[in-house]
């Protein structure tokens, strides 16, 4: 049998798997109850946990506070970031333009 043959073949065993799943039924019912199943346990199992370490009782302050103790608005630490970031730039960009041979050579 050719490759094109087998082709066509294939194909046409494709169309007919997919006819015959009935349009009524719902083949994934099964998969989508074991879903939700699990996704209760996992919402039991996350409120257990919350209860245990006190996560969400009591406190309405998140556990790491980002605290602006200069005033001015700005936080250091995301300035530096971006500074840092923009230098590798800047240097990946002078390495890049360094290493580029001269035109006519």
């Amino acid at each position: 049998m050719s490759v094109k043959h087998l082709r066509t073949a294939a194909a046409a065993l494709a169309l007919i798997t997919v006819a015959a799943v009935p349009a009524h039924g719902d083949p994934w019912a099964r998969d989508q109850a074991t879903a939700r199943a699990h996704a209760d346990a996992l919402h039991a199992r996350s409120v257990a946990l919350n209860e245990r370490y006190g996560i969400g009782i009591g406190t309405t302050t998140p556990l790491v506070a980002d605290q602006d103790t200069s005033g001015d608005g700005v936080d250091a630490s995301t300035v530096a970031i971006g500074a840092a970031v923009a230098l590798i730039a800047v240097g990946g960009a002078a390495v890049a333009v360094r290493r580029r041979p001269a035109p006519g050579v």
